[in-house]
């Protein structure tokens, strides 16, 4: 289920159903591409020991996302697709259009 900060009561049910697949599939890498399924899924899959590579979406130019800005601490690798985003201390500009 897709879930965002506008809708508090999906991120609980998409919490769950992430747990569970990650407790089913112990993954040893998670990409994601940004929001917070992602996120969350960064977050639980690091429980298990995942290695976690986030690639914050091309769609927004201006900013990092929320998502992107709380995943630094977690992210193994910490990718934007915009230049000027990119910091010294990550996270990384690798190329455009990922």
């Amino acid at each position: 289920m897709d879930a965002n900060k506008r809708t508090p009561w999906r991120l609980v049910i998409c919490t769950l159903e992430i747990a569970r697949l990650i407790a089913t599939v112990r993954p040893r890498v998670i990409v994601s591409t940004g929001a917070a399924p992602g996120l969350i899924a960064i977050l639980l899959g690091r429980l298990v020991g995942a290695k976690a590579v986030w690639v914050d979406i091309f769609g927004l130019v201006e900013r990092m996302t929320l998502s992107g800005r709380l995943v630094k601490p977690f992210a193994d690798v910490h990718l934007v697709q915009w230049p000027h985003l990119a910091k010294p201390d990550g996270p990384h500009y690798r190329g455009s259009l990922l």
